[in-house]
């Protein structure tokens, strides 16, 4: 439905990153479409209260994708979900782990377009929340027949990543064949892949015609990202980020970590301070300080830390919002 796709910036599901939390910044910045992190059918058929799938009142609208090769196991987590309280329900078809393809799951599925096009349907009729799709052009080329098996489903919308499963992340992003795909599908087609700044967000646009942009990677550290994505794609000024903000914005971050997932370690949340400080020049001592931030007083002292010792520590890149 289009009214989901209204900023025309949805925020992309990717593990370990959009966790609850982390929707929790994005959620304070923008009403956009966040999607959760991906969710195995098969998990949550037998943990329907697993934590990646856990949605909270601060979260809509709120998108859950899940993944999975068996259909009867992806009814039931469908029907699941549903229950759980998502606005929408989302297939994912475009994974390129190979711990998922070599379940038949994640972008296998296009090399078996035919299969693919009946679990959509099957979806589709067991849920009556909206169903949408997220894939990418090919598995090693663009394929134009996968698409067009899957026309006459009644998808929500689409989002395609602009690479082959096959090149993972690497090469450019083929917008041409997104807008091929977009001339194909009646649904409104979501343009995704190498949107690392608010201008990529209008290059694709322009260049494919696609009805919105999914951000993925260019949000990982950056809560306002998509604002900022949603500002510029609505011809409005986009303004760097202040020092001051980025640090504020992790400290609350990592207590929403604590308060979320019911502890003090931060062990697990040190990678989204590589994300925060992404933009600053580092020393070999600030990876090593890092490695020992075990809980927030351990992250307030490095913060005190970093900004005592490092005067105008940005680099070339910024935090845009």
């Amino acid at each position: 439905m289009r009214e989901f796709l209204g900023r025309r910036v949805i925020c992309a599901p990717m593990a370990a990153v959009t966790s609850a939390d982390f929707r929790y910044m994005v959620r304070k910045f923008t009403d956009t479409l966040v999607f959760s992190e991906m969710c195995s059918a098969h998990a949550l058929v037998h943990n329907p209260n697993l934590l990646t799938a856990r949605i909270y009142a601060w979260d809509h609208p709120i998108a859950l994708q899940i993944y999975g090769a068996n259909p009867g196991k992806m009814v039931e987590a469908a029907k699941i979900a549903e229950k759980l309280g998502a606005d929408v329900l989302d297939i994912n078809m475009g994974c390129a782990r190979r711990i998922i393809t070599k379940q038949g799951a994640g972008a296998a599925f296009l090399k078996k377009p035919e299969f693919a096009r009946n679990l959509i349907r099957e979806l589709i009729k067991n849920v009556s929340i909206p169903v949408s799709l997220k894939t990418r052009i090919g598995w090693d080329k663009f394929q134009p027949g996968f698409f067009e098996q899957i026309s006459d489903c009644d998808l929500a919308f689409l989002t395609i990543h602009g690479r082959t499963a096959r090149a993972g992340f690497s090469g450019d992003v083929d917008t041409g064949a997104i807008a091929s795909v977009k001339k194909i599908l009646s649904v409104p087609v979501v343009g995704n892949g190498n949107l690392f700044t608010p201008g990529k967000a209008v290059e694709m646009l322009e260049k494919t015609g696609c009805d919105a942009v999914m951000v993925a990677r260019g949000m990982m550290g950056r809560p306002r990202f998509a604002e900022a994505c949603i500002n510029a794609v609505n011809g409005e000024p986009v303004r760097e980020v202040s020092e001051e903000e980025i640090i504020s914005d992790l400290l609350e971050h990592a207590r929403k970590f604590c308060e979320i997932n019911a502890t003090t370690s931060l062990k697990k949340f040190r990678q989204h301070i590589y994300w925060y400080f992404k933009t600053f020049r580092k020393t070999p001592e600030f990876y090593d300080r890092i490695q020992k931030v075990n809980d927030y007083n351990h992250l307030e002292a490095f913060v005190e830390w970093f900004s005592g010792s490092v005067p105008s520590a940005r680099e070339n890149g910024s935090h845009q919002a």
